[in-house]
């Protein structure tokens, strides 16, 4: 029997001690609250991880909203959240001044929001070797479930937000022994096709600590259900005032 997982989609990112640093992750959430709208990077410059961050093995994300000037360039970035703060805010800045954008048709008039996760090395090196054994897994037969580490909200499509659309979509994945996922199939979407590209996009950047089987990392398949609320999806990532 191929039992799955169902995995919230507000579950707490669990905190595990890596090695030394990756490279570390970025990722936008567009709102349209204040003005905010849709920011694509066409050059992105990779920020350095602080090293006080990287001894302690720190791990942590930094938010900023900005405008865009007629060349392309982020103004006026302020930090909107920073967990731990004090920690990356400088980095992320001196990262996001080195992005450039297609210059917009109103320039310095819109506000964005970037997103960038600051991520350690390998933290799965510690929970033992790749099983011997390629296929997949059910989920009875683990001694350790998958724990989410990092978790991509999906970016709520503009023409929807603008509507005041609702929806939800369910995906069916696979967890693999690197803790990346893979394989989705979308079960069921509504409305269809609305949410479904977001959603696959987000679930693309998901990590986990894979399962655990007689001490080995194992392979097994998921099911995660994405819920979109116009109002909750505003109120958390409106820019700041």
């Amino acid at each position: 029997m191929n039992l799955k997982v169902l995995i919230s989609v507000f579950c707490v990112v669990a905190v595990t001690a890596c090695s030394a640093p990756q490279q570390i992750r970025n990722y936008s959430h567009v709102s349209t609250a204040n003005n905010a709208s849709v920011a694509i990077p066409i050059s992105r410059t990779q920020p350095q991880y602080p090293r006080q961050a990287a001894i302690n093995r720190i791990e942590g994300s930094v938010t900023l909203s900005h405008r865009i000037n007629q060349d392309g360039r982020p103004t006026h970035i302020k930090v909107v959240n920073a967990q731990p703060e004090g920690m990356f805010e400088r980095a992320a800045i001196r990262a996001l001044k080195g992005w450039r954008f297609a210059p917009p048709d109103t320039p310095g008039r819109l506000t964005y929001l970037q997103t960038l996760d600051f991520i350690m090395g390998d933290p799965f090196d510690a929970l033992g070797e790749v099983h011997p054994e390629p296929s997949l897994v059910s989920v009875d037969e683990l001694d350790e479930a998958p724990v989410i580490l990092v978790r991509i909200h999906p970016a709520y499509p503009v023409a929807a937000l603008e509507a005041g659309q609702h929806g939800s979509v369910t995906i069916e994945f696979t967890i693999g022994v690197d803790g990346r996922t893979s394989d989705a199939v979308i079960t069921d979407s509504s409305p269809p096709n609305v949410f479904d590209e977001a959603t696959l996009t987000a679930l693309q950047k998901w990590l986990f600590r894979p399962g655990i089987k007689n001490g080995y990392r194992v392979s097994i398949r998921a099911v995660q259900v994405f819920s979109f609320n116009p109002e909750e999806f505003m109120e958390s990532f409106s820019a700041p005032e």
